[in-house]
């Protein structure tokens, strides 16, 4: 079966998608997603040619919304929906890269970049023709930069994964945890978005990713 990693480019929301999912009223219903109480996930689900279509399952709100309208936009072009597959036990697991060198790193980020692969929270911004990288932590869109090279912007990504696994502020955050205080309790790390003592961008002589 395919993993999550393996999905095309152009068959991932855009930042048009995300921009909206992120900007959509917590109490406006969106279409096409629900609530799964029994498997505490949001579900993505409509129909394709007369079938039902399950996009995917997701355990935030916002990702769940900006894959709903990447559906509608793919069924709208006359595209059945991309599926996505289930990430319930690769996010289970420590990030894949947690003990990579800043070298390692970068030649992993490279090696993504040559194959295609997708990158969950890096796309491209055609305005600025740079690459942004984000991910959720407790709730709120952290912002992670943007980047000329891709391989930077997925750099980036990969070592906000590890350090919300370690439940530390993400050390690229172009903002410090004080911007989002009202929403965000019990936030460890250094000031400034720095997570920790390895500094802004930095590693300490490992470069933690996924």
């Amino acid at each position: 079966a395919p993993s999550y990693a393996d999905l095309d480019l152009m068959s991932a929301p855009g930042e048009r998608h995300w921009a909206a999912a992120r900007a959509w009223d917590r109490k406006e219903r969106a279409k096409y997603v629900s609530f799964n109480a029994r498997s505490k996930c949001w579900a993505v689900c409509l129909t394709w040619q007369g079938r039902t279509c399950h996009v995917g399952a997701f355990e935030d709100r916002v990702e769940a919304i900006a894959w709903s309208l990447h559906a509608i936009d793919e069924k709208a072009a006359g595209r059945r929906p991309t599926v996505v597959p289930s990430k319930g036990r690769q996010e289970a697991k420590k990030p894949t890269a947690l003990a990579f060198t800043d070298a390692e790193l970068r030649e992993h980020a490279v090696g993504l970049v040559n194959r295609r692969k997708h990158v969950e929270g890096v796309g491209h911004d055609r305005r600025g023709d740079r690459w942004r990288a984000e991910i959720r932590f407790r709730g709120v869109a952290v912002q992670l930069g943007r980047h000329e090279q891709r391989a930077d912007a997925i750099c980036a990504r990969l070592r906000a994964e590890v350090d919300k696994h370690e439940g530390r502020w993400p050390r690229d955050a172009i903002h410090p945890p004080a911007r989002y205080s009202a929403l965000l309790t019990g936030v460890s790390g250094g000031a400034g978005g720095a997570g920790g003592a390895d500094g802004a961008g930095g590693t300490g002589g490992r470069g933690r990713a996924q």
